[in-house]
Parts: structure tokens; sequence; C-alpha cells
């Protein structure tokens, strides 16, 4: 039990301006970032700096104030969570503000984003070219029409496929790359992915150090993933002086021992991870499988993803990816023979998208053909908080499962948003 006086006996404790700053940057209650009662120090409740750091960083998001307060008391607690944004006179002030950097179309850097779609739909390979595009700073290889938004360092964690697979899709995408004669020249290409593009085989090492999210009872106890992803994006920014921008994990089930069905759990799960997006400055995708309802009806953003609703509902960025359905010309034809077509929404979408190709029509008809043997794509922008809204983009699955864009243009340097 805390002691009623317990104002008058807690220890003051000066706090270094490393000390500081992390205690700026502890955002583990409701997702309010705490600030120490006075600028260079704060008081604890017989508790060392490192003690409360420890506690901190062990308490779930979300736990109530009261809760905590019985583990660790701050001086002046009403004080703690007092935060604002800038004053409206200095906004008025200021001719612009500077614009955010959006990694992929619609998000932001220091959010989460969640990409899913069905088992063996081609999101691994998506994901991957997304990586390869984004930490190619030369600009050789596309922007995916537009997707990629920025370049620069990324992790590709994958805790589903092992080294040899990853090698092998990288080098089929490189490979398609230089047979569309996007890459001429291989060295500069290679050596900016060497040093921007960082895969890691989770199964076989990054496993054994993290200890993942554990529910035992009523509680959810073992923050480690978060930690150790932490220590990682720091380590791989020290030892190649580079500025991670993106963090891939594939897949997020195999990241957790959490209940997917269950709000609570899957509100502390995003909360964690958008902790560690906003501290480390790092977008964070999390590659997801699709619900049965999702797969069968891939427009139905709601009901895409699998598991619980507030895993969608508490991210900022959500796309979906599935094979495009066709319908019969008339439901009323005899004709077993006669071409199934695209229905109106996609077949609209791909006119717009090849409106200055020679014979769209003829194209559109391959497509069609495409879509009838499961290998046109359509990713969805079913969520974007930020950014403008954006149509559909369609993909068609080649050999060995590397997917090429529809129409894939190559945008001038000068006009990319980087």
């Amino acid at each position: 039990m805390r002691k009623n006086n317990w104002k008058d006996e807690v220890k003051r404790v000066s706090l270094s301006e490393e000390d500081l700053k992390e205690w700026h940057c502890l955002k583990h209650l409701n997702r309010i970032e705490p600030i120490a009662p006075k600028e260079d120090e704060a008081r604890f409740d017989g508790k060392t700096w490192e003690e409360v750091q420890e506690i901190v960083f062990n308490t779930p998001i979300g736990t109530p104030v009261g809760q905590f307060e019985e583990e660790v008391s701050f001086s002046a607690w009403e004080n703690a969570f007092r935060v604002r944004g800038m004053l409206a006179s200095k906004l008025c002030a200021m001719d612009e503000l500077p614009d955010p950097e959006f990694l992929l179309q619609g998000f932001k850097r220091g959010t989460c984003g969640l990409l899913s779609s069905s088992g063996g739909s081609g999101k691994s390979f998506l994901a991957l070219a997304i990586a390869m595009s984004m930490a190619d700073t030369t600009h050789t290889l596309p922007s995916l029409n537009g997707l990629v938004q920025s370049r620069g360092g990324v992790l590709y964690l994958s805790n589903e496929d092992d080294k040899d697979v990853i090698d092998y899709r990288v080098w089929r995408i490189l490979q398609h790359r230089i047979d569309q004669g996007f890459i001429t020249n291989t060295n500069p290409v290679a050596k900016s992915l060497d040093h921007n593009f960082i895969p890691i085989d989770v199964v076989a090492g990054f496993r054994r150090e993290a200890k993942f999210l554990i529910a035992e009872g009523n509680r959810v106890k073992n923050t480690g993933l978060a930690r150790a992803l932490e220590t990682l994006i720091k380590e791989k920014r020290h030892k190649y002086d580079l500025d991670i921008k993106l963090v891939i994990l594939d897949t997020l089930s195999r990241f957790h021992t959490l209940d997917e069905n269950s709000n609570k759990e899957m509100v502390l799960l995003v909360g964690l991870l958008g902790d560690l997006a906003r501290s480390a400055n790092v977008g964070i995708l999390m590659i997801h499988h699709s619900s049965k309802m999702g797969a069968m009806n891939y427009k139905n953003e709601s009901v895409s993803a699998r598991g619980a609703s507030a895993l969608v509902d508490n991210v900022r960025y959500h796309l979906t990816m599935s094979s495009v359905t066709l319908q019969k010309k008339s439901n009323l034809s005899k004709d077993k023979e006669e071409m199934a077509t695209f229905e109106e929404e996609d077949r609209e979408n791909l006119e717009v998208i090849l409106q200055n190709t020679e014979n769209p029509q003829s194209v559109i008809q391959q497509l069609e053909y495409m879509a009838s043997q499961k290998n046109l794509l359509r990713l969805n922008f079913s969520k974007q908080n930020l950014g403008k809204n954006t149509t559909p983009l369609y993909f068609t699955r080649l050999g060995y499962g590397v997917l090429d864009v529809v129409k894939e243009e190559v945008i001038p340097e000068d006009d990319l948003p980087f």
C-alpha cells in the first residue's frame, strides 16, 4: 500500500541529458507522452532511475494511471501529462509547414501500417519489391507507379521464410528488372542495396534473442519484441551509418503469441509497435493474412484482415491485396466458351491506367485472361488516414511469383517526392 504522505518521502533524482531525453520518449501509458515535472529533475518513490525505467518498459500500454502509480509514484503527477502542440500564434506566423515524409502513398514515417492478403497471393514478393525499391538510392529501380515515395534504409524481418528463400526471391526480382531494361549497370544498384537493404532471417537468428509478447491470465506481459526491435534499429543505424526508414515484419502472427481475436490484445500490440515507430522514427509495415471472408470479398476492408477488428482500427494505413474476380457477360448466356470480363469498377480503373497505351482494349483482354488464371492482383488502399486518396494498383504475377505492376511508368527524378 502506498503511504498517504509519500510526497514527503520521495527521493530527488537528478537526470542526465541522456536520461532526460529518454524520459521524454517514454510513451507507455495510454499513448500519452510523459514529461518530467521539471526540466532537470524528477522524483521517484524511493527508486533509482534504472528501476523506474524497468517498471515503465514492462508496463503494458493502456494500463490505468492509478494502477501504475501503485508501482512507482511521481511527484506532481497531474503535471506529468501536459502535452500540447504548437501555439496557434506561431502557426499563423509561419508561411508554410514542412511536409511530412511519406514512405509509401499515404504511409507516413513514424506510423504503423498493415498489408493483408490471403496465403500464397504474393504479399511477401510485394513487400520485398517495396523494400528493394526504397533501398535503391540510385533511383534505378522503379517506384511501382509511385507507390514507393521515399528512399533510404530498410529492415526486412522474415519470420516465415529462411535465408535461401529470401535470397532466391531477391535474385528473381533483380533478374526481372534487368530483363525489363531498368538495370543496365548492376554495380551502382548492387552497392546501394548492399548498404540500404538489410534482410534478416528471423527464423535462424533474431527469434532466439527476442522475448515475444505473451498473454498470461488477464495480463499481457513481456514487451521484449519492441525492445529487441529498437536495439536492432539502433545497432544497424550505428554499424552502417544508415538512416533506417522502414521496418517490415513478415508475417505479423509469427512475432507474438497474443490472441488475434482479442481486441484488447491487438490494441496492445499495435500500440506497442506504434510507440516504437514514433520514438525510432521509422515506418513499421506489418504483413498479415486475410480472413476467409476478406479473401472472398477483397473490396470490403472491414472484414479483410484476419482477427480482431482493433488490428485494422488502430493502424493508420492498411493495404489489401487479392486476385481480381471476373464476371460473365450475361447470366443467360449458354455459351460455355464465353470469356468472363472485368467487373465495371476494375475495367474503369484499368482503362484510366492504360489510357495512353497503344491498343488498350487488347491489353485489357490479355489482363482478363491473366485474371482468369488468378494471376492478376489488385492492391487496395483500404485505409489511409493521411495523404491523398489513392486509386488501386494492379499487378500481374509472372513466373516464379514475381509481381509486375500494370503499366510501370518511369517517373522523372525531378518529380519524385524525395
